[in-house]
C-alpha cells in the first residue's frame, strides 16, 4: 500500500502517497518529519522514504533489506531495529540528516551485530 493517514487529535485524514508500495515497514518521527523504511512487495526492501507533512521523498536506503520491523527516534537521528529476513534479526541501523552550509547531507551508520 502507498497510503498515509493523518491524525489531528481527533479524526484520520488521507496524507501523502508513498512512492514505494510496501508492507511490513518500519517508522519514526512525527507528523511533518518521518521516515518509512524496509518492508516487502513481493520482495524484501531496503528503501528509506522522508515525509515532510504533504510530501513523501527517497533517502538512502538501509543497509539491510527487512520487514516488520521497528523505528523509534525524530529527525534528524532514528534508528530502525529488529525484523526479519525472514529469519529474526538484532540489527540497529542509525538514520541521521546534517545541515552543513545550508545543504542537506545524509548518511545511513549500520549498526548490525547479527
Amino acid at each position: 500500500m502507498t497510503c498515509t493517514e493523518e491524525y489531528d487529535g481527533s479524526s484520520w485524514t488521507a496524507g501523502g502517497a508513498l512512492n514505494t508500495a510496501r508492507a511490513g515497514t518500519g517508522a519514526a518521527g512525527t507528523q511533518n518529519a518521518a521516515l518509512g523504511f524496509a518492508g516487502y512487495n513481493p520482495t524484501l526492501q531496503n528503501i528509506t522514504e522522508q515525509y515532510d507533512g504533504t510530501t513523501w521523498t527517497t533517502d538512502n536506503s538501509l543497509s539491510t533489506a527487512r520487514y516488520n520491523l521497528t523505528g523509534m527516534g525524530t529527525l534528524p537521528s532514528a534508528l530502525a531495529a529488529g525484523g526479519a529476513t525472514p529469519s529474526p534479526l538484532s540489527c540497529t541501523e542509525e538514520f541521521t540528516k546534517e545541515y552543513v552550509y545550508y545543504n542537506l547531507h545524509c548518511s545511513v551508520k549500520d549498526l548490525c551485530v547479527g
